[in-house]
């Protein structure tokens, strides 16, 4: 008994701390701010003392007021569900609303939920460019009713965020039919942790080869990616086409194999990659030999390499460090933490250092087997 009193008054006082900040929210909404950040804040709860939504109704009020000025609003972790969507889709569509960017990350969404913004980006007065939707449960079906968004030429989205939502190589299937179509104005796609594997990728390469596709920057990371995957985006970052400029692949299994398949591709002409992380993948000194071979090459374009949590030791530092000292290298930034680096790879990276060509701005050593001898 004691447990559910002392649980009540916890619940209570949280639920008034939530509610006070809610309000300072809209009257800072009212006052003409231009962002607002109400993650975590209860909207989607039902509270001590009012009806589940009853928040978001007020919400809904006021960014639909004439005179209101947001553009931008976090609601990530509000628990608002496949019913909230419907509501903030319904003031999406009014013609005084001028939000372009929103969060709606960690809400228990579905694919119905997904069903309802679909419906409102293909709305005339929807203005959002920038749609979060992270950590949510999409699946497929949600990719299929973003994607007939996508295609409409209403749609002014140009940065997706679909993080963990269990898409599979179905779900991108959908989304790679999209990015073919002159519509489609996406230049930011996040499929981080979606088990894509190498059949997402396949579909994911085909598009970017494609004139219409606009995509700049991709994040493919934990996606269980195999040497196959790298192939495909390999092939894909060599053709004239593919407009690509950061790829995330961290977290996968790429292997050697699959590194020197993308380090050819960066010695390409046509690739145009400033930025590449590899983090995570299982890489060894020999990775660092056939992506060293890269940065040395005219063409390659890198000014940023994340390479860390792999096995790349003194071996591959030194490899790194050759490449560093090259005057076609154009690196400001690497990241080798978690490597296994000791004193000798350290001494290799000092003398790249020193070097007059090097151009690194920014090293991360982190948790490697450096003495503090060392790092004098």
């Amino acid at each position: 008994m004691q447990a559910d009193q002392t649980s009540n008054v916890i619940d209570k006082q949280e639920d008034t701390i939530m509610t006070v900040r809610f309000k300072e929210a809209l009257e800072q909404i009212k006052n003409g701010v231009t962002f607002i950040d109400l993650s975590s804040a209860g909207i989607g709860k039902k509270g001590m003392f009012s009806k589940k939504l009853k928040k978001l109704e007020q919400l809904v009020k006021v960014i639909t007021a004439n005179n209101c000025k947001l553009t931008s609003i976090n609601l990530c972790s509000n628990s608002l569900t496949d019913e909230g969507a419907k509501h903030l889709s319904k003031a999406l569509m009014d013609v005084n609303c001028k939000l372009t960017s929103l969060d709606l990350g960690r809400n228990n969404l579905t694919a119905a939920g997904a069903k309802h913004l679909s419906n409102t980006l293909m709305a005339v007065n929807c203005k959002l460019t920038s749609l979060d939707l992270s950590w949510n449960n999409l699946t497929a079906d949600g990719a299929k009713h973003l994607s007939k968004a996508l295609l409409d030429a209403n749609c002014k989205l140009t940065s997706l965020d679909l993080r963990r939502n269990n898409l599979t190589a179905t779900g991108v299937l959908h989304l790679s039919k999209v990015l073919l179509d002159a519509n489609c104005k996406l230049t930011s796609l996040d499929l981080d942790d979606n088990n894509i594997t190498a059949a997402g990728t396949k579909h994911l390469s085909k598009v970017l080869m494609h004139a219409n596709c606009k995509l700049t920057s991709l994040n493919l990371r934990n996606n269980n990616l195999t040497v196959a995957g790298a192939k495909h985006l390999s092939n894909a970052l060599m053709a004239v086409n593919c407009k690509l400029t950061s790829l995330d692949l961290y977290g996968n299994n790429l292997t050697d194999e699959g590194a020197e398949h993308l380090s050819n591709a960066l010695m390409d002409a046509n690739c145009k990659l400033t930025s590449l992380d590899l983090g995570r993948n299982k890489l060894t000194a020999d990775s660092a030999k056939h992506l060293s071979k890269a940065l040395m090459e005219v063409n390659c374009k890198l000014t940023r390499i994340d390479l860390g949590f792999n096995h790349l030791a003194a071996a591959g530092a030194k490899h790194l460090s050759k490449a560093l000292m090259e005057v076609n290298c154009k690196l400001t930034r690497i990241g080798l933490d978690v490597n296994n680096l000791t004193a000798a790879g350290a001494k290799h990276l000092s003398k790249a250092l020193l070097d007059a060509n090097c151009k690194l701005t920014s090293i991360d050593l982190y948790n490697n087997k450096l003495t503090d001898t060392v790092l004098k």
